[in-house]
């Protein structure tokens, strides 16, 4: 399970952080993705006011973030293909921030040796401190990932530097 986190955060990293071809499938996919995973969390605390408090302040910090993303992010046209380049400063900062609170739970979690995997995402997905983040990375996500689609399709695929 380790080295697949790792991959996963790896790849994560590669897409925070260098430039990116415009991929409008992979776009959508994060977009479909990231705004499912707030719903069903949304769904799951909605009986838990601390986590859906958190999950809402976590979604409207995603969503400034996503905005001041996009305006950060440099769009090219090389060879017929746009590409664009997120922001290094706000990837290094989001991923510190997933893998501080990542590093953080496992640590936590290490202390309840007797927890199923099921008890541990359910301990997971209800800490509003959690919840938090996940709002924040999801929402920026989404909003970003449609913020690019936008972009990209509103200039006709003529994107001028």
């Amino acid at each position: 399970m380790v080295p697949l986190a790792a991959w996963r955060l790896y790849s994560r990293y590669r897409k925070l952080i260098g430039k990116q071809f415009y991929a409008p499938r992979k776009l959508w996919g994060s977009l479909i993705t990231f705004t499912t995973l707030v719903i069903l969390i949304g769904l799951h605390n909605l009986d838990r006011n601390d986590a859906l408090a958190a999950l809402l302040a976590g979604a409207t910090a995603g969503v400034c973030l996503a905005f001041v993303g996009i305006g950060l992010t440099r769009f090219e046209c090389e060879n017929d293909e746009v590409i664009y380049t997120p922001n290094v400063g706000l990837g290094i900062a989001l991923m510190s921030l997933l893998c501080g609170r990542i590093g953080y739970r496992f640590f936590r979690l290490a202390d309840a040796p007797s927890l199923s995997m099921q008890a541990m995402l359910a301990a997971m997905v209800e800490n509003p401190v959690t919840v938090f983040v996940i709002g924040v990375l999801a929402c920026y996500y989404a909003v970003y990932s449609f913020g690019v689609l936008y972009r990209c399709t509103r200039s006709g695929s003529r994107i001028r530097p």
